[in-house]
């Protein structure tokens, strides 16, 4: 497993956590990765996209560090846009999840939750990387 961040802090802070010798380093969505082409099976974008005015070359540079049906899992503010993006970069929609509050939350939030049947703002995708030879977009 390997980490980055843009934020050198927050890169020592997950090193403090999980132990010196992990796999975490600086690096920044807006440029070029640090990772061969096809060197994951699965990247995980945990609320990050919806901070990016442009997801093109993200996407891109996601798309491009992952092997062909490889996984990219994101999660982003909700309510958001379409985002034709995502297939532009050569991605395929395998789920898309608004997640139901737990048990209790209604008891606690009461107001926030009063007419909705979903989570309180949070949409998860699992997009698959299309291959590049046939690219099935």
């Amino acid at each position: 497993m390997t980490g980055f961040d843009s934020s050198a802090r927050m890169v020592e802070l997950a090193r403090q956590r999980l132990s010196a010798d992990a796999a975490v380093q600086v690096a920044d969505l807006g440029s070029p990765l640090p990772f061969p082409d096809g060197a994951f099976d699965d990247v995980v974008a945990a609320l990050v996209l919806h901070y990016l005015g442009d997801w093109t070359a993200p996407l891109a540079e996601l798309r491009r560090v992952l092997r062909p049906r490889g996984r990219l899992i994101v999660s982003v503010h909700h309510p958001t846009e379409g985002r034709a993006d995502l297939l532009a970069a050569g991605f395929r929609t395998a789920v898309i999840s608004e997640p139901r509050p737990a048990p209790g939350a209604r008891d606690l939030f009461r107001d926030e939750l009063a007419d909705r049947s979903a989570f309180l703002c949070f949409l998860f995708f699992v997009l698959e990387a299309a291959s590049r030879s046939n690219d099935e977009r």
